[in-house]
């Protein structure tokens, strides 16, 4: 059975400024649920276990509580500042009991509480030709993991990040745009990376690392739009680079791996990407969505790893009679690399499909489609 509960409840204030507002919010969010289940096995032969009944009893009680505060004002007309402040609360309480009919019980008691604050402030000016805007977010987590049945894997984390944001735009005309924008993202570890309890098999060891830090992702980019009646065009140029990517680190010792997880890796990544629609007539449409990116990782224990990924996506759309539409595509994609030690497939196919809009305000619509019917030679996967 499960009990969850939702709410929000918001207070907005304008004051006598032109555009100046205060909000505050309130945000809660709750999931009770338990469990019970049994398992039996039968008509055993050389069965390695001394039971064969199994019962399970769970129960999960999750409480997540969000406060936010907002101010907004504009000021000489094209100025703009920001501030607001964000905490949030979320509880996580869970038991699990296991019963085998050899007289044997297990029983975990689990307490994960996460403390997140932020505040941030940020200043935008926009005018006929130039907008930009510039910012800065400081953010802070407290984790702690409180297992009551094991002191000793009981566990703590606190982490502090300041994330910078820098934005600028320039509109040539009403149809040519510019925008460059710097960017920092973080990637807080989650539970499972930090838990320092160690898990154990034969030919195994693996725990997590408490002291483990957000990874810093920071971005530079670079686009340009052109927005017209029959042609749309979007290009950007993207740089990426870490310094302190969330890695696994593994090694042997005495014919057993060891795994943990740390902050050692460097990331380096360059994308470009082409957005591309075309309207020659009222009943036809043309459209190109492609990529090209290159990526590089590398860790502390000197392994790397890089690579290029593309993508290409292009599709036709033809008005016809009777209000029957037509699309047919093309895609290839090639996933490139995702970390120090793996790399993803390509995929290449076509496809197309025929639909029409029936009722009242084409409330129903009924489409036929087929992917590569003809030979399977130009759909595959590679991996």
């Amino acid at each position: 059975c499960y009990f969850d509960f939702n709410g929000k409840l918001d207070y907005q204030h304008l004051t006598h400024n032109k555009g100046e507002a205060l909000t505050l919010s309130y945000l809660i969010s709750t999931t009770n649920q338990e469990n019970n289940s049994e398992g039996s096995y039968y008509d055993l032969i050389n069965f390695p276990l001394d039971y064969d009944n199994v019962k399970n009893n769970s129960k999960l009680n999750f409480y997540e509580h969000t406060f936010q505060f907002d101010w907004t004002r504009p000021f000489a007309e094209k100025h703009k500042v920001e501030m607001g402040l964000k905490y949030i609360l979320r509880q996580n309480f869970s038991k699990t009991q296991y019963e085998y009919n050899n007289g044997m019980n297990e029983f975990t008691n689990f307490d994960h509480i996460t403390n997140m604050g932020a505040a941030y402030s940020e200043y935008s000016f926009n005018s006929k030709k130039w907008g930009a805007r510039a910012g800065v977010r400081y953010e802070f987590a407290h984790l702690k993991g409180d297992n009551k049945n094991d002191n000793e894997s009981s566990f703590s984390s606190s982490i502090n990040d300041i994330v910078p944001t820098v934005s600028a735009s320039y509109k040539i005309n009403d149809s040519n745009t510019l925008k460059l924008n710097f960017a920092t993202r973080i990637n807080r570890p989650g539970i499972s990376y930090l838990n320092p309890a160690v898990n154990v098999t034969p030919t195994s060891v693996s725990y997590g690392n408490p002291n483990l830090e957000s990874t810093r992702r920071n971005s530079i980019r670079l686009s340009y739009s052109l927005m017209k009646q029959k042609i749309i065009i979007s290009t950007s140029t993207n740089f990426t680079w870490a310094n302190n990517s969330l890695m696994s680190l593994q090694w042997i010792k005495d014919g057993i791996t060891y795994s943990t997880y740390a902050n050692s890796g460097k990331a380096r990544g360059f994308s470009w990407n082409l957005y591309t629609q075309w309207t020659p007539t009222k009943s036809t449409q043309l459209m190109l969505n492609g990529s090209l990116s290159y990526q590089k990782y590398q860790n502390v224990q000197n392994l790397e790893n890089d690579g290029w990924g593309k993508n290409l996506y292009a599709n036709i759309k033809q008005n016809l009679a009777w209000k029957l539409i037509l699309n047919a595509n093309m895609y290839y994609w090639y996933g490139g690399i995702h970390d120090a030690y793996s790399k993803g497939g390509d995929v290449l196919g076509y496809g197309f499909n025929l639909s029409r809009s029936f009722l009242k305000e084409d409330r129903l619509t009924v489409k036929l489609g087929a992917q590569a019917p003809f030979s399977s030679k130009y759909r595959k996967g590679k991996y």
